[in-house]
């Protein structure tokens, strides 16, 4: 999400602190590390030993079957050995994505600062995602005020009133799928970038993503008019590691060479 996000905070040395829903409770996480281990502070919540290795990505294995000749060696080590971690805060998640359609990532980021800051939950500097009996008491006013207009107010309560803020993690993808789906105003692309993004849904491919099919057929074929159907085309080698790709593009900033003009704060694409 382009611009700060009032959720999380940056610890030196590498470090993060988040806060969240896990189910009725605000949750604050610390997370730090040396060179030894990995320490996780949780305040507020408990989170089960198989959650907190799923966050931090510990049994996430980075490593995909490439032959020898394949354009993706060309991508740094470092992008390579990327981790998907899940999270536990799916409703969060969708929220956050569903903001993201019809609009730059830079005014949704935007449209995400003033909600969390104006309706959220603070702790010591940081804002919460506002709980989900706080999003749907809204008015449409008061979602305008953060730059949210109906077309995305409308899956956004969606979410509020289907999506629990909490599922356990034996909880499959596919449960969970059907429930972000189950969402008016929410589609395939929403619910797969969040399988991809936030549950480490490591085929997961957003069909319909503008910047997507052009990134993955200019990397592939130098072209930069790629589509849906030629970026199912060039990942099917590798499915079962499609989003995980997918995220080594993005990192990668391996698209087509941006030469149009920034488009103003606020305009819609």
């Amino acid at each position: 999400m382009a611009g700060k996000d009032p959720t999380r905070l940056r610890l030196p040395n590498g470090g993060a602190r988040k806060v969240c829903w896990v189910g009725d409770q605000l949750c604050r996480l610390t997370i730090g590390a040396n060179q030894t281990k990995v320490v996780v502070n949780i305040e507020g919540a408990n989170l089960q030993e198989a959650e907190i290795r799923a966050l931090l990505a510990l049994d996430d294995c980075p490593d995909v079957p490439l032959i020898p000749d394949d354009p993706l060696w060309r991508l740094p080590t470092r992008i390579r050995r990327f981790r998907l971690g899940r999270v536990p805060w799916v409703y969060e998640a969708v929220v956050q994505t569903i903001l993201h359609q019809r609009v730059s990532g830079s005014e949704a980021g935007h449209n995400w600062n003033r909600l969390c800051r104006r309706y959220g939950e603070s702790w010591e500097g940081l804002f919460s995602v506002p709980a989900p009996k706080r999003l749907l008491a809204l008015s449409p006013a008061e979602f305008a005020s953060c730059g949210i207009e109906q077309k995305r107010m409308i899956p956004i309560k969606e979410a509020a009133f289907r999506i629990q803020s909490y599922f356990p993690p034996e909880t499959s993808l596919e449960d969970i799928g059907r429930t972000v789906l189950a969402c008016r105003g929410v589609g395939v692309w929403t619910e797969q970038y969040v399988r991809g993004h936030f549950l480490a849904d490591a085929d997961a491919v957003p069909l319909g993503d503008y910047a997507l099919p052009k990134t993955v057929s200019y990397f592939f074929e130098q072209n930069a008019k790629g589509t849906d159907d030629d970026m199912l085309r060039l990942l099917e080698p590798y499915r079962g590691h499609r989003f995980r790709i997918l995220n080594w593009l993005e990192w990668a900033d391996a698209g087509p060479p941006r030469r149009g003009a920034r488009l103003p704060h606020g305009s819609m694409l």
